[in-house]
């Protein structure tokens, strides 16, 4: 089946296998780890000896070999008949940007219609060879997070729960998904109000506090609002809570860079045997040059050291050249099973636009027990008194 809506690049006819032996079962997330802006030339080349069904970008989606034949993606030919594969293009840490992981989504989408009686796998857990693959898409949650909205959106996603009461003067809009920050000790108010005399704080928050928020409200007096992706729920209002904009600037998140100190070989715990993904030669890091004959694409190497260059590339050295007190080493990222990663750091958690479960900044994220069982009794109640009509 190839995906309506999305651009077939074929992969090479060598690359993957015509049909299946065994019925469709999982969906598997990996991570191209590259810098690359797509794989169709990748898999398009004849000596590659691998494909994958998809590739999910931040600025589309791509399908390269149709999910009736079977890709080589998952490096377990079992688990390659039972999968259709997606790369999600990302850096070393498994996950790159918020239109990313929108693109999964909606590519999850489609092949969850299509195939109902599916399951998400990861690379790490179906690979015979260890492997990092996805990295934070599993290890963090965001594959998964995107997973569970499909699911909740092929389940109808639908509230019983009475909605508020909004205030037709109030119009809202949109915004790009930010972060926000408390410049103060501020409140979240209900902004459902016509004066001002009437303004209701919800809760109140500290100054230096991290919000998510999705819209912007603004009331009949006047005033703006943002509002979190629960409250605001996609345009079906939950709730009329907001913060003041006068109260908030945009969150500037703050890079700690590890210091800078002089490279040296440190040991790898435990020792690794990796196998060179191409041809090519030892790295004399004192002379900055190349040394020593071709090394053959697949040859295995026990590596026992690594060091990280202050460009910030790493290399690991051998065994024998760490015993010969050479200061040789091949460059990871020219090496199958990468195990350490570079030091960078790590991605701020992708900003909330969850419009189901509550955050941290709604109330109902903040309530105390008791608080919890007074607002259901009290919601309870005005439940039954709004269907409520006397007779005449």
């Amino acid at each position: 089946m190839r995906i309506a809506g999305i651009p077939f690049y074929p992969a090479n006819g060598s690359n993957y296998s015509n049909g299946r032996i065994k019925p469709i079962k999982h969906i598997t997330v990996h991570h191209s780890a590259g810098y690359e802006q797509t794989l169709r030339y990748l898999w398009a080349d004849p000596n590659r000896n691998g494909s994958s069904h998809f590739w999910v970008g931040n600025g589309h989606i791509e399908q390269y070999v149709d999910t009736n034949n079977t890709a080589w993606t998952n490096g377990n030919w079992y688990s390659n008949n039972e999968s259709i594969t997606i790369e999600v293009r990302g850096d070393w840490r498994g996950y790159y940007d918020l239109p990313t992981l929108q693109n999964l989504e909606k590519l999850l989408r489609s092949l969850r219609k299509a195939y109902p009686n599916t399951s998400l796998t990861y690379h790490k857990d179906v690979s015979d060879k260890f492997t990092l693959c996805p990295a934070n898409l599993k290890d963090k949650g965001y594959a998964r997070k995107e997973w569970d909205q499909v699911t909740a959106w092929l389940n109808g996603n639908g509230s019983t729960a009475p909605k508020p009461p909004v205030n037709t003067a109030i119009t809202y809009k949109k915004i790009t998904p930010k972060r926000i920050r408390l410049i103060r000790t501020a409140s979240l108010w209900d902004f459902n109000f016509s004066d001002w005399s009437k303004a209701k704080a919800i809760k109140t928050y500290q100054k230096g506090e991290v919000i998510d928020v999705v819209a912007e409200a603004t009331n009949a007096l006047g005033g703006k609002y943002l509002l979190t992706a629960y409250s605001y729920n996609n345009g079906a209002i939950r709730a009329t809570n907001g913060f003041n904009v006068v109260d908030v600037e945009d969150y500037k998140p703050v890079i700690t860079l590890p210091p800078t100190v002089e490279p040296k070989w440190e040991a790898m715990s435990p020792p690794r045997k990796l196998v060179t993904a191409g041809e090519l030669r030892v790295f004399d890091l004192t002379a900055n040059v190349e040394v020593g004959d071709p090394i053959p694409k697949g040859t295995e190497v026990d590596f026992v050291e690594k060091k990280t260059l202050k460009n910030n590339r790493m290399y690991l050295r051998s065994k024998w050249a760490s015993t010969n007190k050479k200061d040789w080493g091949l460059p990871i990222d020219s090496l199958i099973e990468l195990k350490d990663v570079p030091r960078e750091p790590v991605p701020e958690p992708p900003i909330d636009v969850d419009p189901v479960e509550p955050g941290n900044g709604d109330v109902e994220a903040r309530l105390t027990a008791l608080e919890k069982i007074v607002k259901y009794i009290v919601d309870f109640f005005s439940s039954l008194f709004s269907n409520f009509k006397p007779n005449k």
